[in-house]
């Protein structure tokens, strides 16, 4: 016990001593570097780190106009999220778009820029965004000159949280009561979890890294893929991930009513009025955006 207590505390020290950078993703088991980043930010936690790249990937943009100007946004129509990321940030400005009726985070000046430049820089895993942080880098290295670009896709595990931000971009939460005469109540729930993509090769990787599920084309649909998890049986790894790795938007209480859903049916309670009746009602909860 004495030898492990002292392993551990050496481990942590480490930990300290490496700004809570390398070591950390070390012992965290997960590819991401945020060495560069810490260099010219304070420290932010890796967890949240890791959700922020997730979710640029799925609804950020990495701007560079044909004038050779850079920005980076994130449209949304849930404005809280986007003040969480100003103020975990510490930089950027929010507009709203009543055209849109969007709300928008921005980034224009170039030394903060600078920043998300190292942030992002080796932590993508989306080809099309690792393209598009190349040109950034370019018109950066202009005024900086210090950044060596890193073109290589990072490995999403289980054990970081870039799903997480990707599914609060992308992903959804789905419940259905089909009519299905065979059931004693004539009503069958299904249950699903969601994600579409131009990008066939992510959901791919998200398939294989649940071990369920399947990929398919949207039909009538020449582009969009789709990652589609069912089965009341084997969404337990969906489940758990989303319990260790939290959603921060809205999503998040639909996830909430969608697992609750999830608990129910496999205890039977969907084979009773009472319990169909309480289904029926999370049903309707689950993508309920009025608290956006």
């Amino acid at each position: 016990m004495y030898f492990f207590n002292y392993i551990l505390k050496f481990k942590l020290w480490i930990l300290n001593f490496k700004n809570f950078t390398r070591a950390s993703e070390t012992l965290h088991g997960v590819s991401f570097n945020f060495n560069a980043f810490y260099t010219e930010h304070n420290y932010i936690d890796h967890n949240w780190l890791e959700w922020f790249i997730g979710f640029t990937e799925g609804d950020g943009a990495i701007l560079t106009s044909k004038k050779g100007n850079i920005s980076f946004v994130i449209t949304q129509n849930e404005s809280k999220i986007l003040y969480q990321i100003k103020e975990k940030l510490g930089f950027g400005n929010i507009t709203f778009d009543s055209k849109a009726n969007t709300y928008r985070y921005k980034v224009l000046n170039k030394p903060t820029l600078f920043k998300l430049a190292l942030l992002f820089n080796g932590n993508l895993l989306l080809s099309h965004r690792i393209n598009q942080l190349e040109e950034w880098i370019k018109i950066l290295n202009l005024k900086f000159n210090i950044i060596i670009f890193n073109n290589k896709n990072i490995n999403i595990s289980f054990n970081d949280a870039w799903l997480s931000g990707f599914t609060d971009a992308e992903g959804c939460f789905n419940v259905n009561i089909y009519s299905e005469p065979r059931y004693k109540l004539g009503f069958k729930p299904k249950i699903r979890f969601l994600i579409d993509q131009n990008d066939q090769l992510i959901l791919s990787i998200i398939n294989n890294l649940f071990n369920t599920g399947y990929v398919s084309k949207r039909s009538g649909n020449l582009t969009t893929f789709r990652y589609t998890a069912d089965g009341y049986t084997r969404l337990g790894p969906i489940l758990s991930y989303f319990e260790l790795f939290p959603l921060k938007t809205i999503k998040h209480e639909a996830f909430i009513k969608w697992s609750e859903i999830h608990s129910l049916i496999l205890s039977k309670n969907h084979l009773n009025i009472e319990g169909l009746t309480k289904i029926k009602i999370l049903a309707k909860l689950v993508n309920d955006k009025t608290n956006i």
